[in-house]
């Protein structure tokens, strides 16, 4: 699966039930209503399995989440007669938005947080909130559609059933209507290493997310520069400039292979300092300081979303 934008990760249990084989007949999935309905009432979808629409029209819906990854996505690709059209969305619960003595948030605010920005319109529907993504350019959503095709969405067969309940993971959970008939699908963490209809499970939900990159960055994100070192366990960043050092949250890959050492040696220790050039997401003080225990003398901390430069520091890199 593609990397997801700054993620926020829980526990969660998903029993998944597989629905019947491929016939001419609708075929539901029987988690649909479970894990969609929320979110399609928030964006106001309407039921997909009770579509009217004639042969002029098809129409693709994509939801991948649902276990341990906040926020979940799901897309929206429509083809009316031979025009196609494309939306992307991010969706979570919100529930347990309610103050608390400390903060006065919690998950839902902070996705609210790292959304900002990158919302066309955050939609709300009871305990669910949807967060209708924007886009920096012009998407080629028939690409996507003609991928889609081409591993024949239509007609995946539903995973064989699981024995018993799954701990962890995520879903890739499939509606299509071929303009005579519904049906839907879904695979819990399918790999592209499985089965045939695994692989193409994994192929769908790779390809859904192809543009997410051009995802509108958020207000709190930005670019930065400045020397990386280790403090004990912790990887700080003392940007070039500043004058309080970060305390970074990364993907270390980038930095172990500078540092010529190895993905399997446990916690990255940095011997020696680099310089680096990154994108940052500044996490609010409230996950920041309540939740991590980041101490004052630190400026914050930040979530690390690319690596674009990485060398070992010289005098003159700030």
């Amino acid at each position: 699966m593609r990397h997801l934008p700054f993620v926020t990760c829980c526990l969660a249990l998903r029993a998944l039930a597989a629905a019947g084989q491929v016939s001419n007949a609708a075929v539901r999935d029987s988690t649909v209503p479970e894990f969609t309905a929320p979110y399609a009432a928030a964006a106001g979808f309407s039921d997909l399995s009770a579509s009217r629409a004639g042969n002029g029209y098809r129409e693709i819906r994509i939801w991948i989440g649902f276990g341990i990854t906040i926020p979940d996505y799901f897309y929206r690709f429509v083809e009316h007669e031979g025009q196609v059209s494309g939306d992307a969305y991010l969706g979570w619960e919100r529930k347990d938005d309610v103050p608390r003595a400390t903060d006065s948030t919690n998950l839902a605010a902070l996705m609210r947080y790292q959304n900002e920005g990158r919302c066309g319109a955050l939609l709300r529907q009871e305990e669910f909130e949807v967060c209708h993504l924007r886009f920096v350019m012009a998407i080629p959503w028939a690409r996507i559609w003609q991928s889609l095709d081409s591993v024949d969405i239509w007609n995946v067969p539903p995973r064989p059933p699981a024995l018993g309940v799954e701990l962890d993971g995520w879903t890739v959970l499939v509606e299509t209507w071929d303009g005579a008939r519904y049906r839907s699908w879904s695979y819990w963490v399918p790999s592209e290493r499985g089965s045939p209809n695994e692989r193409r499970a994994a192929y769908v939900a790779r390809r859904a997310g192809d543009y997410d990159m051009f995802v509108w960055p958020g207000r709190h994100t930005r670019v930065t520069r400045g020397i990386v070192e280790s403090r004990g366990d912790t990887l700080v960043l003392n940007e070039c400039g500043g004058t309080r050092p970060w305390v970074l949250q990364l993907d270390d890959r980038p930095l172990r292979q500078a540092a010529g050492v190895s993905d399997s040696s446990g916690l990255l220790h940095l011997q020696h300092p680099f310089y680096v050039e990154v994108n940052v997401r500044q996490r609010p003080d409230f996950a920041a300081r309540g939740w991590s225990e980041i101490p004052a003398f630190y400026a914050g901390e930040l979530d690390v979303t690319s690596i674009w430069n990485v060398h070992p520091a010289r005098p003159s890199d700030c």
